[in-house]
Order: C-alpha cells, then sequence, then structure tokens
C-alpha cells in the first residue's frame, strides 16, 4: 500500500507502523526513507502527524480497543480509509461479536454487521464521507489459511460433526462466491470500504 502511495505521489512523507519487525525489515528495504516502526497501536495514539490518509486495512476486528485505535487515526490523518469484514451475516450470525479466550482461525477478536461498523466509526468520532460494501478478489476472499479442510477436531462424535459443517459450510462460501455474489454477500457477509474525516 505504501509502495502504491509513493508511486503516485513520489514527495509524499510515509509512515507505517506493524507489530512484525520481520514485516518492518522487508517494508525498510522497499521503501528507504518512510518512517517505519515496530511497534503496537498504543504507540498510533502518540503519533502527531497531521498527515492528509490515515489507512487501516483489516486493522480494527483485531484489537482489544477498535474504537480507541480508530478515533487515534482520525487524529493521525485529515482522512481515515478502512477496510473492515463484515462478517455476521446469515451463515454467520452465531459467532459472537467478540471473541474471548477462543482464538478463531482469521485471528478476529470482532465480528461485526454493516450497522456494527458504521456505530464503531461512529463511537470513535469519524464521519463517514464515502463508503462501499462490495467482496475482495477471490484470490483474497477463498484463502487457504481461512477455507482449509484437513481436521482441527478431536475424533469424536462432536469432532467430526463440527469438522463435517465446516466443511460444507467452506464449499458453500466457495460456490455461492463464484456462482452468486449477491448471494454470497447476503449468506456470508463482504467487507465495508470507508472514506471517513473526523
Amino acid at each position: 500500500m505504501l509502495e502504491m502511495a509513493r508511486s503516485s505521489f513520489p514527495a509524499a512523507k510515509l509512515y507505517g507502523i506493524d507489530l512484525s519487525e520481520r514485516m518492518i525489515a522487508m517494508a525498510k528495504a522497499r521503501l528507504g526513507d518512510a518512517t517505519l516502526v515496530c511497534g503496537s497501536d498504543e504507540q498510533l495514539e502518540d503519533w502527531q502527524l497531521g498527515g492528509d490518509l490515515a489507512l487501516a486495512v483489516d486493522i480494527l476486528e483485531h484489537l482489544v480497543d477498535p474504537v480507541r485505535v480508530a478515533r487515534a487515526l482520525g487524529r493521525a490523518g485529515r482522512w481515515v480509509a478502512l477496510k473492515i469484514p463484515i462478517e455476521r451475516r446469515v451463515i454467520r450470525l452465531g459467532i459472537q461479536k467478540q471473541k474471548t479466550g477462543v482464538e478463531h482461525v482469521s485471528g478476529h477478536i470482532h465480528f461485526w454487521t454493516l450497522a456494527d461498523s458504521r456505530r464503531l466509526l461512529a463511537a470513535a468520532g469519524l464521519r463517514i464521507l464515502e463508503e462501499e460494501v462490495a467482496d475482495p478478489p477471490e484470490e483474497l476472499r477463498i484463502h487457504p489459511a481461512v477455507t482449509r479442510l484437513e481436521p482441527r477436531w478431536p475424533r469424536t462424535p462432536i469432532g467430526i460433526l463440527r469438522g463435517a459443517h465446516h466443511a460444507m459450510e467452506v464449499e458453500l462460501e466457495r460456490f455461492s462466491y463464484r456462482h452468486s455474489p449477491r448471494l454470497h454477500r447476503w449468506m456470508f457477509g463482504s467487507t465495508h470500504f470507508v472514506l471517513a474525516t473526523a
């Protein structure tokens, strides 16, 4: 994303923060003079950048306090661009809005409807300027990390039942995505793309 920004705006000052030292090292090798910091979302609140655009792609759903971080993004940039997964749809209404003590395969802590996503941004003091609900490309949506079928449950009757349910859901998600995107969004969810301002 920062490389794309650099190619479009060569004179722009670029800043990035990530938990992974490895990811920061890779980004530094590709971006040179960008200011890249290995740190947590808490450090984001200390940045007084006064930038044009703060960007968070598939970030908020992984954080314990996404409202606090969305608010910090609003202070970091005049505009805030966000990509937020909308996952609590017909098939997945059984998913709790917040996972506590259970690690989901996606690493997500929060699972939102579109209304939840809008409420989160309002709570953070962000005003939506433009938004779109759409699916990302198939190579991102149908990712092996999310749709793998190998057994992860004990070989007990309930474990076998859970494995069969997961396999059916994965295949239904693949089929609906490829053959009926509207049905797919209705059943499984999609993505909330947002441009907002504080």
